[in-house]
């Protein structure tokens, strides 16, 4: 039997020119199977996002046409949804649907969506759910019936994958609905634990979070992966008038970083009781106009229920208000190294239960408290009326300062 042979090279040059690039593609770049479907309330084949959701293959692409949709979103395969354009697309809950958004799929993204009176969260990311990206999304109203849980929240994570996205988005407890902005239901939430970690690397910046329970929190706080398990940044976020805390960072916190937020008219500014291993940064935060909230204290830094292996840096932080600076509530305290931060408030600059523990250090800080009846610095039994004593007792803030002029140095930043 003759055989004859043919080389890969004679086949490509024996194929019209279109033919070899497609073949070319589909060898080394993959085919791409992506396809875009298009949503309207008139005009279109789809005339709801969910009907596009069902018809839709993995990674595919829903751009929606203005208007409202009164619909629940279960978003349980890898695609991409946003609007056609600049067109305001809104979906409406009604207060009868459980959440806006449910987001059971990894490789999910979802930008420039309004979501609104949900009975519970507006969106929910679940189900082991990883690579989830929200952009530019506007969430309000959400928690309609106020039940009393923090998960019921703008956006609420409970048991993803790592790496949620969370973006320049806008997240308002209470505009069309009555009620204050004070109330239960977190601007964002997230929930992790030992038995179920999310494995961290999460990403949230660059938001705007008026009201809520606590601007941006989580579960399980008492965990090595609570919370945001690990390797996150919470940056950039400008958040409100919120019940508790405006950043509630308590768990494992093994390199997660909180840096250039500002909160202003919360509770607690920043919540990390407990820090069970770190390192934990906190840097370059500015926290304003604290208001006495759910559980009626008025702090900066809350601490507490910590490890004392764990580590804590606070860095280049600024804190104006009445209430206290660095405030300890119960007994467990991680190291802190403290530098450079402004602290003006009305109540105790720094004040624990327990001593502070070996390898902690403050210096470079510049402390103010417009207290009258000495106080300024409270260690476990100790109590300072001034940074004098406080740096001859301790060593602590061989640099630091004690002046009026700390507020004067926040206009210089």
């Amino acid at each position: 039997m003759t055989r004859f042979y043919v080389s890969k090279r004679a086949i490509l040059w024996a194929l019209p020119i279109p033919a070899v690039i497609a073949l070319l593609i589909g060898l080394y770049c993959g085919e791409s199977t992506s396809h875009i479907l298009k949503v309207a309330t008139e005009g279109e084949r789809y005339k709801t996002i969910s009907q596009a959701v069902q018809s839709a293959d993995d990674g595919d692409i829903i751009v929606v046409s203005a208007g409202v949709y009164r619909e629940q979103l279960e978003l349980d395969k890898p695609l991409t949804l946003r609007p056609d354009a600049d067109d305001v697309v809104v979906i409406d809950g009604e207060c009868q649907r459980t959440n806006g958004i449910a987001i059971t799929s990894s490789d999910v993204v979802v930008e420039g969506i309004t979501v609104k009176k949900s009975i519970e969260a507006g969106v929910h990311i679940g189900s082991g759910a990883a690579n989830v990206t929200l952009d530019r999304m506007r969430i309000q109203d959400y928690n309609c019936e106020e039940a009393q849980n923090q998960s019921l929240a703008g956006i609420a994570v409970r048991y993803s994958g790592p790496g949620v996205t969370i973006t320049n988005s806008e997240i308002t407890r209470r505009v069309e609905l009555p009620g204050s902005p004070y109330g239960f239901g977190n601007g964002i939430w997230f929930k992790s634990d030992n038995t179920d970690p999310s494995g961290g690397e999460h990403y949230i910046a660059d938001n705007t979070i008026i009201g809520g329970f606590d601007g941006i929190g989580g579960e399980t706080e008492g965990d090595l992966h609570g919370s945001f398990d690990k390797d996150t940044i919470i940056e950039g976020n400008i958040i409100s008038d919120c019940w508790d805390d405006g950043v509630q960072v308590e768990g494992g916190n093994a390199e997660v970083r909180v840096r250039y937020n500002r909160i202003t008219g919360c509770a607690i500014g920043i919540a990390l009781a407990p820090n069970l291993k770190g390192p934990l940064y906190i840097e370059n935060n500015k926290i304003l106009d604290l208001e006495p909230g759910f559980y009626g204290d008025a702090t900066a830094f809350k601490l507490g229920r910590g490890d004392d292996q764990a580590i804590a840096y606070l860095t280049s932080n600024t804190v104006i208000s009445d209430g206290d600076g660095i405030k300890q509530g119960e007994e467990g305290l991680p190291k802190l190294i403290a530098r450079g931060n402004i602290i003006e408030i009305s109540g105790y600059v720094l004040a624990t239960v327990d001593p502070l523990p070996a390898g902690s250090l403050f210096d470079e800080n510049c402390f103010w408290t417009t207290d009258d009846a000495g106080r300024f610095v409270k260690l476990a039994d100790s109590r300072f009326s001034n940074l004098q004593s406080f740096q001859k007792a301790t060593g602590h803030e061989s640099k630091g300062r004690q002046n009026a002029e700390c507020s004067s140095i926040v206009e210089r930043r």
